[in-house]
């Protein structure tokens, strides 16, 4: 006995040439023959949605125009057409299968990519012939998808051959075939197999192609390990072998050499150096998320992708610092077996508004050999609904919706029965708040934050320095992608990171490109306190500092150390009062970078370096450098090499600059 099938027909211009998935039909043994050619293909027309194909136009004037399949397909019991229709647009869609007598079914006006399913009232076989009938402005007909016993071109029957994501490690067993990729539902690659010649210490990514839900990859000969199995002292451990047999193993982070973030292949699971180090435990989240753990002694021990500033790799780490990988195992569905599929249905993060979040996604569930339709259901049904509790035996499309009013992580599972058969299939949705700094200060290691509005205080290559009203932060942007353009004074809004306390300074590393736009210049907080640890990262001012050496201050009974993070120098001389301007920072110590400092000069001193000195009213500059004399507001009054008369100004705070060095002058 033949079991039903679909496919669909993609057409591509106005002599309705098609294409299955993404390989073009040949319009002789599996496409569609013009009955009337229609005006061409229309593509990019912009929904709420984001821009979608149209489709093949058919206008008033071209009414008619239409085509017939190739081959004959038997046992057709449903038709779906994808449609759309200008905001004018009227007419019919025409179908007949065989000779069976025409069907005609309207088509709504300013329609956009919408689908008209057709249910026959009984099987039919032979050609299908489909016809567009406008009688107004423009319809246009982007897909066919065809449920019949040979639906598939050429096939009889359909084999759904895939690799799935894994939800469950339970389900892994020794002989699958994985594919390791990326859980971060956007990087586009997956792990190949190690090749000497490129991987080095880790292993290589390459190009990977994901599905939309990413609930699938395509397949990728040169990604591919087997599973294996093998105890140790009681625990069951899993390795992957690639094509040649040799095991993926972790071999950094040996304290005789270092840590490093080593990942290879050897023809041994084991090692005097690295123990165990070819076996792996896997715990896998329910979205798909998986934790790697080598069993060896490596403290270089969770297998994560690093985008690795363009040069994408897959290694070891000894934290959660980098991106999670997923798994992929090989399914195959024998033709003549029952099988349901659908995809994780992953809402991934939403942002709490302070009321509640909404939103929606369409599935396809595909199915083969089934004789009953499909029942659905939730197990749960409290935040999640659907919009069907019946689908066709061959599969359908499903739409799941939620209604959450609390951040909080939400789980629940799709249940399919038809006949003896069942499957099951996860769905997660994780509602946060948006943080302020200190909220985000309070988090543990390697936890996504994803902070309110902030302001940057010091922008200086990979580290950006931002406030909020309840505390200070660095944002780590370790590949100097997301914060390249940014100046002191800008607000960000939507920053995203993992928070990681750096040797006692609060950090985020950025993991998400955020939105800046230019905001008003953030003056330092006067400091009148000792610095502290929790003064990490913050933007100050000290007043009247009083240097002890080149390189160090003391203020409020305390010394504290000059860190050069901002290439900002200058030399200090003992016993100078000084303002400084810089941000706290943890380095060993409570430490200050400085941003600029001013020295407070009154009456009789050598200035800067030795050679400039302010004396009854003169700034005398006898080796002729360049000096800029400026007013308490930041006016410029004169830049020279030579001497400057004080007397014509009046009495007053002004400030000298020199190079780097800045000095405070009152008269």
């Amino acid at each position: 006995m033949l079991f039903a099938a679909q496919t669909t027909y993609t057409f591509t211009s106005q002599s309705w040439t098609s294409k299955v998935g993404t390989v073009l039909t040949d319009n002789k043994t599996d496409g569609w023959i013009s009955d009337k050619d229609a005006y061409g293909y229309s593509d990019g027309f912009d929904t709420p949605a984001g821009p979608q194909n149209r489709g093949v136009q058919v206008t008033s004037k071209l009414s008619g125009a239409g085509a017939t399949s190739v081959i004959s397909f038997r046992n057709v019991r449903k038709v779906r057409i994808n449609c759309s229709t200008t905001t004018k647009g009227t007419g019919n869609i025409l179908l007949q299968i065989g000779d069976n007598p025409v069907i005609t079914t309207p088509v709504a006006t300013n329609v956009n990519n919408t689908d008209l399913d057709i249910d026959l009232p009984a099987e039919q076989s032979g050609q299908i012939r489909l016809t567009v009938e406008c009688t107004k402005n423009s319809v246009y007909i982007h897909s066919v998808n065809i449920r019949a016993t040979n639906a598939s071109p050429l096939v009889e029957g359909l084999t759904l051959d895939t690799w799935l994501l894994v939800t469950n490690a339970d389900k892994l067993q020794a002989g699958d075939q994985i594919i390791f990729g990326i859980a971060d539902g956007k990087s586009n690659y997956i792990m190949g197999v190690y090749d000497e010649s490129i991987s080095r210490n880790n292993i290589h990514a390459l190009k990977g192609v994901y599905s939309a839900d990413r609930s699938t990859i395509s397949p990728n000969a040169d990604a591919v390990y087997t599973v294996g199995t093998i105890e140790a002292n009681g625990t069951r451990y899993f390795t992957f072998a690639d094509y040649t047999g040799y095991y993926l193993v972790a071999s950094g982070g040996n304290p005789n050499k270092g840590q490093n973030n080593y990942l290879t292949v050897w023809d041994k699971t084991d090692s005097p150096n690295y123990g165990l180090y070819g076996g792996w435990s896997i715990t896998v989240a329910s979205t798909g998320e998986a934790t790697i753990l080598n069993a060896g002694k490596s403290r270089s021990n969770l297998l994560q992708y690093n985008p690795n500033s363009g040069t994408p790799i897959f290694a070891c780490y000894s934290d959660f610092s980098q991106t999670p990988v997923a798994l992929y195992k090989y399914i195959h569905v024998d033709a003549s077996e029952p099988y349901i599929q659908a995809g994780i249905v992953n809402f991934g993060t939403v942002l709490y508004d302070g009321t509640s979040v909404t939103d929606e996604r369409t599935i396809e569930i595909n199915a083969i050999n089934l004789t009953q339709d499909i029942q659905v259901s939730l197990a749960k049904g409290t935040v999640f609904s659907i919009n069907k509790t019946q689908l066709d035996r061959d599969g359908d499309r499903l739409t799941i919706s939620y209604h959450a009013t609390e951040p909080d992580i939400y789980q629940d599972t799709l249940l399919f029965i038809s006949g003896t058969k069942k499957a099951a299939f996860p769905i997660n949705l994780q509602v946060e708040r948006r943080l302020t700094i200190a909220q985000a200060k309070e988090q543990t290691e390697q936890t996504v934050c994803y902070l309110q509005p902030v302001v940057i205080t010091k922008k200086y290559d990979k580290h950006i320095f931002v406030e909020d009203e309840t505390g200070s932060i660095l944002l780590y942007d370790g590949g100097n992608l997301y914060g390249k353009d940014c100046k002191n004074g800008d607000i960000l809004t939507n920053v995203t990171g993992k928070y990681h306390n750096y040797y006692g300074n609060p950090s985020l590393t950025l993991t998400d490109a955020f939105t800046a736009k230019a905001g008003e210049t953030v003056l330092p907080a006067l400091q009148t306190e000792p610095l502290l640890q929790a003064d990490a990262c913050r933007y100050v001012r000290i007043e009247n500092a009083v240097g002890t050496d080149d390189t160090h201050f003391s203020f409020a009974g305390n010394e504290y150390a000059l860190y050069d993070m901002f290439h900002y120098n200058p030399v200090i001389l003992p016993d100078g009062k000084y303002d400084i301007e810089g941000i706290v920072y943890i380095y060993n110590e409570t430490v200050l970078c400085p941003t600029s400092i001013t020295q407070t000069i009154t009456g009789l001193q050598t200035l800067l370096s030795e050679d400039i000195i302010y004396h009854n009213g003169i700034i005398e500059n006898p080796n002729g450098k360049a000096i800029s004399l400026y007013s308490a507001t930041g006016k410029l009054l004169v830049r020279t090499r030579n001497t400057i008369d004080m007397h014509p100004y009046p009495y007053g705070v002004y400030i000298l600059q020199c190079q780097q060095q800045t000095l405070k002058i009152i008269k």
